[in-house]
């Protein structure tokens, strides 16, 4: 029983690890109430805004989208610092 046991462990553990190794894509947090202010302001979708971030979309408003979002986050930012 007890043979059976360390081999299950084996199993399990050496299987998993394989998995863990991969690389995952970082998952980035963002402001809701820029995205949403940003949505308004160009009537897009979270996602695409989300993306444009990222990285993973590129066009002439995602330029827009991009320097939109670092405005409004160095705006609130400079707020914060006075309080």
């Amino acid at each position: 029983m007890l043979n059976q046991t360390i081999v299950y462990t084996f199993v399990l553990t050496t299987g998993t690890n394989e998995a863990m190794d991969k690389e995952t894509k970082k998952k980035n947090t963002y402001n809701k109430e820029i995205l949403n202010r940003i949505k308004e302001k160009y009537g897009l979708s979270k996602r695409f805004i989300t993306m444009s971030l990222s990285g993973d979309r590129n066009s002439e408003i995602t330029e827009k989208i991009r320097k939109d979002y670092k405005k409004m986050e160095i705006a609130i930012l400079a707020l914060l610092r006075t309080l």
